[in-house]
């Protein structure tokens, strides 16, 4: 099942529960809610990948600071990821650095 640009972006954002929620969340049931339980687990399938790419990023923690390691992030994940919204890179950015605290 294919996963359009538009549903990796929205299901990003819902599953962080950016904008929304004080610290990142994995909510399944808002996938679920949104997409319907087929579709939900390829979407989430392609979340935690990136969340697990995000991870893999090399951090020189002598030259950034938990701020500009989450814009490298977010560099580094659009150059791979052109698809991605500014504000689904902000959820991912957001996850890692909430990870690095």
């Amino acid at each position: 099942m294919k996963v359009s640009s538009r549903e990796l972006n929205n299901g990003v954002i819902a599953f962080l529960g950016f904008g929304v929620d004080k610290f990142p969340h994995e909510h399944r049931e808002k996938l679920i809610t949104e997409f319907g339980a087929g579709k939900a687990g390829v979407i989430e399938s392609e979340i935690i990948s990136l969340l697990n790419e995000s991870n893999q990023i090399p951090i020189d923690w002598t030259r950034h600071s938990l701020a500009s390691a989450g814009s490298y992030v977010i560099e580094r994940i659009r150059e791979v990821h052109p698809e991605l919204s500014e504000r689904a890179l902000n959820a991912i950015a957001w996850k890692f650095t909430f990870d690095w605290r």
